[in-house]
């Protein structure tokens, strides 16, 4: 039998029907859920007829079911009790289906905006807002479950949690600290749980879902569709509605790289303005405002600030490293080299004086394992899962480490949460007999080579596999950025006479870093 042709008509209009029909039709009235009705009708219009069926099923509860008798009286009086319950309910039900109460948001409308389903033991902060979820800022002792309901990409807005202790897991991946998931797909159903302890709490995470966003070349797309045009410069990010570009080229900023960024003014956006020195210690240059934390002078122009004359045994672009002075083999090596072995008593390990982020300055003379201390018959210097700075005092490349080619000079084994820095060093007669006799990166780790001399490095292999003479960067996930840095007299006898990557990722750059920004860099020189 039809809903309608069930609950049209006066009360009357009900006698003749089966107890069991009443009784089913009246439960199927509580299935009036948006999962159940046609799309186009709003919440609002379902909560009512909720409520409707709600009160009819109530009357059910409290007048007993009559005892139906072949003759119809007794049928008809118990119907008649609870007939309004069933008028209210046909109103309700003819107006459905003349669609006289369509109209706002429709409910397949309201249901994509809850593209997430929260719970959880704890919920704290947690919440879901359309396709966006967050706990801003997290409280201690959350325990929250974010499922989608929806296949998407995740954005993230904001990232901030107590580094190894708290944890939003996504996939089976945990991310913590201010490593959010930002870029990583989810399927329809996926559990993204969230937990806290009951330490330290911090501002939190918001993060949405969404297509991703595509770049276009059209002018008037805005991001609210999903496309957008990134005016000069830069890489689209987010999800549909909420797409941004981020790498805007030099002096542009905003949300379509459209006008001027912080620090940056002229009707081009091309003139950089003075640094201020400031005492917030995320001020890190790029809008002009800097840090200088251990004293100094503040100088340069926006995106390439400095600072100069830090308090004594500080250095750095702003004198936040301690400053390590090397004017031997033995003191640098046992600055810089980090590396112990398990299985080889041949290997050095080195006193790693240099804490992460600190910085060894070298004097202007020549450092060599004839000399002192290196870390084995194959490498001079073994830094593993460490970060600083090595850098020549006179920042002219006189300060020289020498292979005496019969070492690699440098091998970097990872580089922790940090980088490895290696500036304005001579870095000669560098030997290896596989890959990069002048410098070895590898096992994610991240180095900048600046202002450097690589001069006759070899790398003796005939393998294609290996090669690169003077630096080789290996495995997925190591980054090694090369600026201002020439290279005479390399050797391979594979793959790349001065560099080779295999599975890395190498990029020379065509700028001079700081303080030297404002020159233009030139092939061989």
């Amino acid at each position: 039998m039809d809903r309608l042709d069930l609950l049209e008509g006066a009360p009357g209009g009900v006698v003749g029907l089966e107890e069991d029909d009443i009784y089913s039709e009246l439960e199927l009235t509580q299935d009036w859920s948006p999962d159940n009705l046609e799309d186009g009708f709003s919440l609002s219009q379902v909560d009512s007829a909720r409520v409707y069926a709600s009160a009819a099923i109530d009357a059910i509860d409290i007048i007993p079911r009559p005892k139906f008798a072949p003759a119809g009286a007794k049928r008809a009086m118990r119907l008649g009790v609870f007939g309004k319950f069933l008028l209210g309910l046909s109103v309700l039900a003819n107006l459905i289906a003349a669609e006289e109460l369509r109209g706002g948001i429709s409910v397949a409308e309201e249901r994509r905006k809850l593209a997430i389903t929260l719970s959880g033991s704890n919920l704290g902060n947690c919440v879901v807002n359309g396709n966006c979820f967050s706990s801003l800022p997290y409280t201690n002792s959350e325990v929250c479950e974010f499922t989608t309901d929806v296949a998407g990409v995740l954005s993230v807005s904001s990232f901030a949690t107590e580094a190894n202790w708290d944890k939003l897991t996504v996939g089976g991946v945990m991310y913590d600290g201010t490593d959010g998931p930002d870029g990583v797909s989810v399927a329809a159903g996926d559990t993204i749980s969230w937990f806290s302890d009951s330490y330290v709490s911090m501002a939190g995470f918001e993060i949405c879902i969404g297509a991703p966003c595509t770049a276009t070349t059209n002018p008037s797309d805005d991001g609210s569709s999903g496309d957008l045009y990134c005016i000069n410069g830069g890489s689209v990010q987010g999800v549909a509605g909420m797409c941004t570009c981020t790498g805007c080229n030099l002096g542009f900023g905003g949300p379509s790289c459209a006008v001027c960024a912080a620090g940056f003014s002229g009707s081009d956006c091309s003139t950089a303005e003075a640094c201020v020195a400031t005492t917030t210690a995320t001020d890190v240059g790029s809008d002009g405002n800097f840090y200088c934390v251990n004293g100094g002078s503040i100088g340069g122009t926006a995106g390439q600030c400095t600072c100069t004359g830090c308090d004594t045994g500080f250095t750095g672009e702003s004198c936040h490293s301690t400053l390590h002075t090397a004017a031997d083999m033995d003191t640098l090596f046992n600055l810089v080299s980090s590396y112990s072995s398990s299985w080889s008593t041949s290997t050095n390990t080195g006193n790693n004086l240099m804490a992460n982020g600190d910085s060894a300055v070298l004097s202007t003379v020549t450092f060599k394992c004839s000399d002192g201390t290196c870390a084995d018959s194959e490498r001079m210097l073994y830094s593993d899962d460490s970060f600083g700075e090595v850098r020549c005092s006179s920042d002219d490349a006189t300060c020289v480490i020498d292979g005496e080619e019969q070492r690699r000079v440098i091998h970097v084994s990872g580089t922790g949460s940090g980088k490895v820095t290696i500036r304005a060093i001579t870095i000669q007669n560098g030997h290896a007999q596989y890959s990069g006799g002048g410098i070895y990166a590898s096992t994610m780790a991240a180095v900048d080579v600046k202002l450097c001399l690589f001069i006759n490095c070899q790398s003796t292999s005939t393998s294609s596999y290996y090669g690169g003479g003077a630096i080789y960067a290996s495995t997925s996930g190591t980054i090694l950025n090369v600026y201002g840095t020439s290279f005479s007299g390399s050797v391979s006898g594979g793959a790349g006479s001065d560099i080779k990557a295999s599975s890395a990722t190498i990029i020379i750059h065509a700028t001079c870093p700081v303080p030297y920004s404002h020159l233009v860099a030139a092939q061989g020189k």
